[in-house]
């Protein structure tokens, strides 16, 4: 008796993660995209230089895992020079990826947001947007203290306080 419930304990959880695509994804992205690892990105609608090292690219709706994937962004200089992208990392939203860049300078770079179908060697057509490049440099972390048991204020040489 106690293994025959056992295994239908088990037949359940297995049917579960199936069915919900064992985490991956929450499915579309209600612009006609399917934001899963592999799949076409959603359109871009934004980018943005907060500062030298970093480009947000907003999307219209919730990307997926492709989206954090470094290689599916290119961003090219007026003169046609790469400049590479390290990281990408979506927001708790995940509709903004962060991108980790070298040095930009200020000048107006093209984005590329391509996204490679899973093992494949064909990428979709590339979406591009323009931005202007940013020379200001990041803060570096001077202090921070605990304001209360579940925040922390900073100092940093960017700006003053931040709670």
């Amino acid at each position: 008796m106690a293994k025959r419930f056992v295994a239908t304990v088990c037949l359940g959880v297995l049917v579960a993660l199936v069915a919900s695509g064992c985490g991956g994804g929450s499915g579309s992205g209600g612009d006609g995209s399917t934001p899963a690892g592999g799949a076409a990105l959603p359109r871009v609608v934004h980018a943005e230089a907060p500062s030298a090292h970093y480009v947000d690219v907003t999307f219209a709706a919730a990307a997926g895992t492709t989206a954090e994937r470094p290689e599916n962004y290119r961003i090219t200089a007026p003169d046609g020079a790469r400049l590479s992208v390290h990281e990408a990392h979506l927001s708790a939203d995940r509709t903004v990826a962060t991108l980790v860049t070298d040095t930009q300078h200020a000048v107006e770079y093209t984005l590329a947001v391509v996204s490679a179908a899973a093992g494949a060697a064909a990428v979709a057509t590339p979406q591009e947007v323009a931005f202007m490049g940013s020379n200001i440099a990041e803060g570096r972390l001077k202090s921070a203290s605990a304001v209360d048991n579940t925040h922390v204020g900073s100092w940093s040489s960017a700006r003053p306080w931040t709670p």
